[in-house]
């Protein structure tokens, strides 16, 4: 489990090839290193987004409005014109407008897609007439080079109006996506990057190399770009028959191979390179194919350095994970190893990584279960963050370490938690057991939400017994908790008693 690395903050406000994949190319006549000026400054659109979070807490009720606004760019996808953003932007939206440079009328718009874990959006306006004289800007067919000028185009905070920042390309490497805590391509740039600045292009001659959407708090002139790659990935995805797939990942964890003790020990030859597979996820694609011990050294044939890199035309080395997460999911990827001194050759279908604990949870409704004055959830790091922004520190030990290191089984779907116990008669001197993992109700493993559900509503018992971590245990007379459990749901203004599907 990734978690979010301080001080990185998404942005809301709170001579090139021409893609040519069938539907990203230049309008006719109009090369994009030709637009300048108004051509290029009227297909970027500022984005006014109302959200409206749920409250984990409290899962059957959700936070106040929010209204943020951040920058958008009109392109051409898959599906036709439309407008690309951050998704962190428009998570949990319930009402976008977006208006367009030197136009005083905004525009009511839909979420048509979206991807938290690279933070894109993609948007779509009805009203035809805000398409009028569109002229949709164009995306690179490749990442920029080090020491490249860049443009950043939006609208940050200080000013209405549109807004012009420029600077080079210092940085490009992996880099956590704060928004939802992936770790894919990223571009750095000592631009300026405000708040505001989120979901407008980054442009070079003309053509959009990214997506602006984070910056390091803090620290002047570290901003970060989604790179093309990245958006290309996206826009694959969704123009697929399946619709929207996640990014991949082995879901292994990896140790460099850079002592020459270690590499002997492992069979290796001075020649050879390679990471160490130290640990692998019991669901990971990989699972049963790599083993604890064997020693990675390529992936498509494509070697791998000692300290886990490769080999990039533009960057010079890269992790390997890059590689990995371009996949598309179900797509098949050479494994090289080396497992008691002997190379081998190992075939996968790329997916995308499970978790145990959600690491976000936009744009979905809490899932809930009360009985008899018992509330529980499955644990998420979305319920964890009602404890704070340094929730990490602050929210129950237990809970963390779960949510950042234990993984999913076969048995074992989600971690779920009590995450509170509503004062009653039949939930007396139960209140200081809240925040504990719910291992089993009588007797029976949990192995997610619904399992309980149906446990709970199965049960043919006297008693209703739900153990605990930390070795304590709940038990009530299950025809008493039956009968009053309406009381409490009226008493407590919850509309349903269960949210679990």
């Amino acid at each position: 489990m990734i978690r979010v690395a301080p001080g990185l903050r998404c942005l809301s406000l709170l001579g090139p090839r021409i893609w040519i994949r069938g539907y990203q190319t230049a309008s006719p006549g109009l090369l994009p290193g030709d637009r300048k000026g108004n051509g290029l400054l009227n297909a970027v659109v500022k984005v006014f987004s109302t959200q409206s979070t749920p409250d984990f807490s409290m899962p059957w009720q959700n936070k106040p409005h929010e209204y943020t606004t951040g920058s958008g760019f009109i392109s051409r996808t898959p599906v036709g014109l439309r407008i690309l953003t951050n998704a962190h932007l428009v998570a949990d939206t319930t009402f976008v407008q977006v208006r367009k440079h030197g136009n005083s009328e905004r525009f009511e718009a839909s979420v048509e897609a979206l991807a938290h874990e690279c933070d894109v959006a993609m948007l779509n306006v009805e009203d035809q007439k805000f398409w009028a004289n569109s002229d949709p800007l164009v995306l690179a067919d490749e990442i920029p080079q080090l020491q490249d000028n860049i443009s950043v185009i939006g609208y940050p905070t200080g000013g209405e109006n549109l807004s012009v920042t420029s600077g080079v390309v210092s940085r490009i490497e992996m880099q956590q996506y704060t928004h939802a805590a992936t770790s894919l391509l990223a571009v750095q740039i000592d631009a300026a990057i405000n708040s505001g600045n989120s979901g407008g292009p980054a442009v070079k001659d003309g053509w959009v190399y990214g997506i602006a959407f984070q910056n390091l708090a803090g620290a002047d002139g570290i901003g970060f770009v989604i790179p093309t790659p990245v958006i290309h990935h996206f826009l694959d995805s969704v123009n697929s028959k399946s619709g929207y797939q996640r990014f991949c990942d082995l879901e292994v964890k990896c140790q460099d191979m850079e002592n020459d003790h270690l590499r002997e020990y492992y069979g290796m030859k001075a020649h050879d390179s390679g990471v160490l597979i130290n640990k692998i996820a019991p669901l990971s694609s990989v699972s049963g194919l790599l083993k604890p011990g064997d020693v990675l050294i390529s992936f498509d044939d494509v070697a791998i350095a000692n300290d886990g890199t490769v080999d990039h035309p533009i960057t010079g080395r890269i992790n390997f994970q890059h590689l990995v997460s371009m996949k598309k999911v179900g797509e098949i990827a050479m494994l090289g190893a080396i497992r008691d001194g002997k190379k081998i050759k190992l075939t996968a279908a790329m997916a995308a990584p499970n978790y145990l604990v959600p690491v976000h949870s936009f744009d979905r409704d809490p899932r809930y279960f009360v009985m008899g004055g018992l509330v529980f959830t499955p644990l998420s790091q979305a319920f964890l963050q009602e404890y704070g922004e340094d929730w990490a520190n602050s929210a129950p030990r237990r809970l963390v370490n779960t949510a950042l290191y234990d993984l999913p089984k076969k048995n074992l779907k989600e971690a779920i938690v009590l995450a509170d116990v509503l004062p009653h008669s039949i939930t007396a001197g139960y209140q200081k057991l809240v925040d504990l993992r719910l291992l089993k109700f009588n007797g029976v493993e949990v192995q997610d939400l619904s399992h309980l559900v149906k446990l709970v509503q199965k049960s043919t018992g006297r008693f209703f017994r739900f153990e605990l971590e930390d070795d304590r245990e709940i038990v009530l007379l299950a025809d008493k908790t039956r009968r009053a459990s309406q009381s409490i749901l009226r008493r407590y203004r919850i509309q349903a008693p269960q949210y679990a599907l």
